[in-house]
């Protein structure tokens, strides 16, 4: 399938509410926190965040930097503490009541200042809390000791919580499964495509040139396995 054909073919599938998913993820997401009585959660894995709140920024650095975090409260609309100068990343975004710029305290970045931010980043933290949230059971998905710490200094009861927002998305939305249609059918297509040209690519070759690269890539295994 060319891909001409292959747009038409998108255009063909049921079209996604996006508005619709995203209110249908926190509720679902929401409902298993009321079920627990967990009064918010602090989520800080982009994945996670994604899930909640539909939004992204820097995927891959903030798996393993916590640069950018927001607070899921058990009723209501996702506070969402973002790098500096990216709250235009949630502007529309109707699952988002509030972007304001997070409080980073990784050491590779605020190197001594890191217990002083800490400090701050835990009085902010509970103050949208004791505002957003119905109580003072927080749960999250990611967090160092010392910011946990510093929360339960503050009163604040704090438990690990990854499993609620598995079972959450666990079970697929209507405009979900519609999603997935979309994604899956943009996948194989460019896998094919990717394969044609490829095997294209291989057809040109003369027996010497297709002989060297076959060498090069044993070369290449060989090398990573040793």
């Amino acid at each position: 399938m060319d891909l001409f054909r292959a747009k038409d073919k998108l255009k063909s599938l049921p079209s996604v509410d996006v508005d619709r998913m995203r209110t249908d993820r926190l509720n679902r997401l929401q409902a298993e926190m009321g079920i627990r009585d967990i009064g918010g959660m602090l989520l800080y894995d982009p994945i996670n965040i994604r899930y909640a709140a539909d939004c992204r920024n820097m995927q891959i650095w903030t798996m393993h930097n916590s640069a950018r975090y927001c607070l899921v409260p058990a009723e209501g609309k996702i506070t969402l503490f973002d790098f500096l100068t990216c709250s235009h990343l949630s502007s529309g975004i109707e699952t988002i009541l509030e972007s304001r710029p997070g409080i980073l305290w990784m050491n590779h970045l605020v190197g001594p200042n890191r217990q002083d931010l800490i400090e701050s980043w835990a009085d902010d933290l509970v103050d949208t809390i004791k505002h957003q949230c119905p109580n003072n059971r927080i749960v999250y998905d990611r967090l160092d000791s010392d910011g946990r710490n510093a929360l339960e200094q503050r009163q604040i009861d704090v438990s690990f919580g990854q499993d609620i927002i598995e079972y959450a998305r666990s079970v697929k939305t209507p405009e979900e499964l519609k999603a997935q249609l979309h994604s899956a059918f943009v996948c194989e297509t460019a896998l094919k495509e990717m394969k044609n040209r490829q095997y294209q690519t291989y057809q040109k070759m003369t027996f010497g040139q297709f002989l060297s690269t076959l060498i090069r890539f044993w070369e290449a295994t060989t090398l990573k396995q040793n």
